[in-house]
């Protein structure tokens, strides 16, 4: 089978799904429209076909035109002749797979685009309806996303497929040692709080600082480590230290996936203050 793969964005969930699809030797495209680079696991999965196209002008405008790429889409389409077209996000992947007219197709909304935008801005509902009118099968990983879908579009229930995302369990286990991790910061004996959301507005982190900013005072063994990137940082970091939480807390940017494991074991508490969510996921 020739699967033609359409997503934008490239992080964690799509590397998952695309190397299964190529373990399972099926011919695989990614097609991506996105000016950042192809992350680096994905580039390097082996008999995975990129097609990477990055706009050359009008970088910062490009998520109000990334309907415009349809035409260049279609000759893609028509050059690969795929047997079946897998698009992601809604708004920009699914409508760019919904006006090229390709059939069959399976639309994979992520959560946000479902539970917030389509939710909450008519523009982002029109899409979404445009989309599912257009696709011959659904794909989620939370029935609160399938939920949304059927009452924001009347898509069939039974053309709906939800499944949770699995953890993997040599990578993921009890028996990895986070020891490391507390020595390098001195917090043996604290209580240490782990969030590895990224520094985005949907995840609400400037709302956990606040809170914080209250049990410290109460719990002052309190420890927080902040696994991530985005644009919020800096100015997460300076409300850090107008809380006067600078002593309590630790950012450690990104962390590589593979690395992720020690740290989640080095922690007490896990919390996500993610205002909406499918699925909590480390990007």
């Amino acid at each position: 089978m020739r699967i033609c793969y359409l997503s934008h964005f490239l992080f964690e969930h799509d590397y998952r799904f695309l190397s299964k699809l190529v373990e399972r030797n099926f011919d695989t495209y990614l097609v991506a429209y996105t000016e950042n680079d192809i992350p680096d696991n994905i580039a390097a999965l082996q008999n995975l076909k990129i097609i990477h196209r990055r706009p050359k002008y009008l970088h910062k405008w490009q998520k109000f035109l990334y309907g415009t790429k349809v035409f260049d889409f279609r000759r893609i389409l028509k050059e690969i002749k795929p047997d079946i077209l897998h698009s992601g996000y809604i708004w920009k992947d699914g409508l760019l797979a919904a006006a090229s007219g390709f059939r069959p197709h399976l639309s994979m909304p992520w959560g946000t685009d479902i539970i917030e935008q389509a939710e909450n801005y008519i523009l982002c509902r029109w899409i979404t309806q445009y989309v599912m009118n257009r696709a011959d099968m659904v794909t989620c990983d939370a029935e609160i996303v399938k939920e949304m879908v059927i009452s924001q579009t009347g898509f069939p229930a039974e053309e709906i497929i939800v499944f949770p995302w699995g953890v993997e369990l040599d990578r993921f286990n009890p028996k990895i040692d986070g020891s490391a991790i507390r020595q390098l910061l001195g917090w043996q004996e604290n209580v240490i709080i782990i969030m590895n959301r990224n520094f985005y507005p949907i995840y609400g982190i400037e709302y956990f600082l606040k809170a914080l900013s209250q049990v410290v005072k109460t719990c002052p063994d309190v420890r927080v480590m902040f696994l991530g990137r985005g644009p919020l940082e800096q100015e997460l970091k300076q409300m850090a230290t107008e809380y006067e939480l600078d002593k309590f807390i630790h950012f450690f940017g990104w962390v590589p996936l593979g690395d992720m494991s020690k740290y989640l074991n080095a922690a007490d508490i896990y919390v996500s203050s993610s205002l909406t969510d499918g699925a909590s996921v480390y990007q």
